[in-house]
């Protein structure tokens, strides 16, 4: 999709702006171009800059960078921007931004791959193709940033799910969930390790991958019980469903749909009906 589409010249600029403000590692400024509570925000918040120059594809070396396509959903903007070798001109990668407004444009999403990889799984690259994929499909070679403050779940979230090598995406949305969950319930009817076998079993689910509770509590050495519990006592009080905006790293089937809904195709395609995650019996 090309840049005909009518685009507000600052959810560009914020994009320069933000390369800027990782070259000079000046976190005031990054502090006002990320959308607060965003996969960015987060992202940036567990991982730090290493994190913000894997995800733009900065590891890829010196190169320029053209906004080639966007594209324009709900609330949001989408835009790929091609990375060139400055002295062959030739394509050495993409990277996508996701940009919403909130109190001006923001970055809430960055994604070192073409626009199609955001919403077609089958699009994206193979972790071995380039360092940027790698770590941002694998969470290799991440450390937590000196700077961040975690609570006793996050804690053993963030570090189990980076040592099983889920998606950075995975890890902050899983956060987010912890964070959700925490404003809202009651914390203290189960202890850290039941809360985040909990959390990773519900990340797990999100992933379209069915892996048994039982895995979960044994890698938090807690009883199976208690994590069956604390897993249908979150999914219950958050009302978690697949594709869930707030926390599935897999893209929505039914957002496409809209969009093309919106610009007059597909009115005949009934949007999907998303099922709650199936509580654990007890």
């Amino acid at each position: 999709m090309s840049l005909s589409i009518p685009i507000p010249k600052e959810a560009i600029e914020v994009i320069w702006r933000f390369f800027d403000a990782v070259i000079d590692d000046d976190r005031i400024a990054l502090a006002g171009l990320l959308m607060p509570n965003s996969d960015a925000a987060l992202m940036y918040e567990l991982f730090g800059i290493p994190a913000l120059v894997a995800a733009s594809g900065m590891l890829r070396g010196p190169c320029v960078m053209r906004i080639k396509r966007l594209l324009a959903l709900e609330g949001c903007f989408w835009l790929e921007g091609e990375q060139m070798n400055p002295d062959t001109e030739e394509v050495i990668g993409h990277v996508v931004f996701k940009v919403e407004e909130f109190g001006g444009w923001r970055v809430s999403e960055i994604l070192p791959w073409h626009l199609e990889a955001v919403h077609y799984l089958t699009e994206r690259p193979e972790p071995t193709s380039d360092d940027s994929v790698a770590i941002m499909l694998l969470s290799v070679g991440l450390s937590l940033s000196p700077s961040v403050k975690l609570d006793g779940v996050e804690q053993r979230l963030v570090e189990t799910m980076r040592s099983d090598h889920y998606p950075v995406t995975a890890i902050t949305r899983a956060v987010r969930m912890w964070r959700d969950f925490r404003d809202v319930g009651e914390v203290e009817m189960h202890s850290e390790a039941a809360w985040a076998a909990a959390v990773q079993r519900a990340i797990t689910l999100l992933c379209l991958l069915d892996e048994p509770i039982e895995q979960f509590a044994f890698a938090y050495q807690e009883e199976v019980g208690e994590a069956k519990r604390a897993y249908n006592t979150l999914i219950r009080t958050l009302g978690i469903t697949f594709f869930d905006a707030r926390y599935s790293p897999i893209p929505d089937p039914n957002e496409i749909i809209r969009h093309a809904q919106r610009l007059g195709a597909m009115q005949n395609v009934e949007l999907r009906e998303h099922e709650a995650l199936p509580e654990e019996p007890e």
